[in-house]
């Protein structure tokens, strides 16, 4: 919803439970809250080291929508440290998204697709699905929040300068 410094104070009580190793998906939920924070705190970095090791279970999970969650965060994550999306991981993203766009809570996922088409070429396909999803398969009673867009528009921006600033560097 955008109460960054409310998910930041939330996240933290959440650290401080003892979550066991062996429930994998608490400890999951755990890392992705943590990456998300990272994103929006600008460090896509460390957002790819938290979630590193949990990918692979990310690209296998029977679960469409833990699928597509996952592959929106890789997404997310390339944004942020080349603000470009990999061709395959966008291609994961479309493939399971498709399956779960009807599902709850795939606001983000969609955004994520959106801002990896463009960053690909690809600005009115992922425009397409934007309005399919606002128009047809969002099932919250609210609207596709805003701040979602913006953040991760702001990581490819970012990343982008950070190029620029590097290849003057080196010329």
């Amino acid at each position: 919803l955008g109460n960054v410094d409310e998910a930041r104070r939330w996240y933290e009580e959440l650290r401080l439970m003892a979550i066991s190793s062996e429930n994998k998906w608490a400890r999951l939920d755990e890392i992705s809250v943590g990456a998300r924070i990272a994103l929006l705190d600008g460090f896509p970095g460390e957002a790819q080291k938290l979630l590193e090791t949990e990918f692979d279970r990310f690209k296998t999970d029977a679960v469409p929508s833990r699928k597509t969650y996952g592959a929106a965060m890789q997404v997310a994550i390339e944004l942020g440290l080349s603000g470009r999306a990999s061709s395959e991981t966008l291609s994961r993203l479309e493939e399971s998204y498709l399956r779960s766009r009807t599902s709850l809570y795939q606001g983000f996922a969609t955004v994520a697709l959106l801002v990896g088409l463009r960053s690909r070429g690809k600005p009115k396909r992922g425009a397409l699905l934007l309005k399919e999803y606002c128009d047809v398969y969002r099932r919250e009673a609210w609207p596709l929040p805003s701040h979602l867009l913006h953040s991760l528009e702001t990581l490819v921006n970012v990343a982008a300068k950070t190029a620029d600033s590097s290849r003057n560097k080196t010329t």
